[in-house]
């Protein structure tokens, strides 16, 4: 009844992962790793076309301007009072009455 004879005293023959010495382990993240996603997220982000056209984003708490770089809006679409006049002096007419 010994039963286990030839059992694991060879090592990780049956195909288990091995281990990577001075790597993070399972479930670490290091700042590296945070500092490369933030920055391909922020990458992806800037490819995403956002149409405003026509909305009434009035009541938006929208402070920095620069997050709506490359938005595109039409004449009929309603700024915060605050940015309002920032939006309109940093975009570009891309044809009539449609700014980006």
């Amino acid at each position: 009844m010994g039963g286990t004879a030839g059992g694991t005293a060879g090592g990780t023959a049956g195909g288990t992962a091995a281990c990577v010495v001075g790597g993070p382990g399972p479930g670490e993240v290091t700042g590296d790793l945070i500092g490369d996603l933030i920055a391909d997220l922020v990458q992806d982000l800037e490819t995403i076309d956002v149409d405003a056209s026509g909305l009434d984003l009035r009541h938006l708490d929208l402070q920095e301007v620069d997050a709506l770089a490359g938005v595109l809006w039409t004449t009929d679409t309603v700024w915060p009072p605050g940015i309002a006049g920032r939006v309109r002096a940093r975009s570009r007419e891309i044809m009539p009455g449609t700014n980006r």
